[in-house]
């Protein structure tokens, strides 16, 4: 749906839904049906074949997401676009950019019994805005000095601006043992912990993002019973802006001088947790970052 809002000024309104199927589930297969004691091989579907990685077509996923827009075209000297998106994505799969990575299930024969849930690509919140700024001084704009040497100085500069928003991203507490017993890669972190309380804090830090007390290490021989993808990492949010002059230098010639600066605010975006109940003390900690600090470019080049 699109309607013209000025002469100038467009809002188009969208729902855009998608279904997947036969997604690439991955990790160890031809371990043990059931979690139990004793030699998993015993108890895997061919106890004369080793387990090993084996991808499947077994998965499946569904997205459903509200984009709104609001766009304006470039119009004495000024341009925008405002971009929000408001999505779910589901899926029994990989989350990767190989379809596999994220996607380890708990238990290899039936994926969707503990591993159906928000995909790892879910972004429940997506804002985006940019803007183009001809500043309206100089020879011929809006505000003039008179004087043709100043106009020359103060006219032609640009403004661009470009932010960026969005959720956080989703993942697994595990504990990266084999406590099922199924015969699976500990290290893959196939294991969900046990919910034994609330996740949840009224103020979140890089030294604890969520509640570690509200998770523990499953009954020997048992899954976890904490859903797959059911955190939630640090949202994001970055700003950058670029200042760009046009210097006319005769007919047909120009000298183009750039001011880059991406993420102007130096702001600091936290990175994933640690989801990991093996790794002791730093379980739920976060010790990197989503971004790096203010870089800043300057360019300059003559067309001709």
């Amino acid at each position: 749906m699109q309607q013209l809002i000025t002469s100038s000024s467009t809002l188009t309104v969208n729902y855009v839904g998608s279904s997947s199927h036969r997604l690439d589930v991955g990790g160890i297969y031809n371990g043990a049906l059931t979690p139990g004691p004793g030699d998993p091989q015993s108890r895997s579907k061919y106890p004369y074949i080793a387990p090993t990685f084996y991808d499947r077509s077994a998965g499946r996923g569904n997205y459903n997401g509200l984009q709104v827009s609001l766009d304006r075209r470039y119009t004495n000297g000024f341009s925008y676009g405002v971009s929000y998106t408001w999505s779910k994505s589901i899926n029994v799969g990989g989350d990767g950019y190989y379809g596999v990575e994220g996607g380890v299930p708990q238990d290899a024969y039936n994926p969707a019994r503990y591993d159906r849930s928000v995909s790892g690509l879910d972004l429940k919140h997506i804002l985006s805005l940019n803007t183009l700024y001809d500043i309206p001084v100089g020879k011929g704009k809006k505000l003039s000095t008179g004087n043709g040497v100043l106009d020359y100085i103060l006219g032609g500069w640009q403004i661009n601006n470009l932010f960026q928003a969005h959720s956080g991203i989703a993942f697994t507490p595990v504990i990266s043992s084999d406590i099922a017993n199924t015969g699976q890669a500990g290290w893959m972190g196939y294991e969900h912990l046990n919910l034994v309380g609330s996740p949840g804090f009224a103020k979140r830090t890089a030294k604890e993002w969520f509640n570690t007390a509200a998770y523990a290490s499953p009954a020997l021989y048992t899954f976890g019973n904490a859903g797959r993808n059911s955190l939630r990492g640090p949202s994001y949010w970055d700003l950058d802006s670029s200042l760009f002059r046009l210097f006319p230098v005769g007919e047909g010639r120009q000298f183009e001088f750039r001011a880059e600066a991406f993420n102007l605010l130096n702001n600091v975006d936290l990175g994933t947790p640690n989801n990991d109940l093996n790794s002791g003390t730093a379980f739920g900690t976060i010790n990197g970052t989503a971004n790096t600090a203010r870089p800043l470019h300057l360019a300059a080049k003559f067309i001709f």
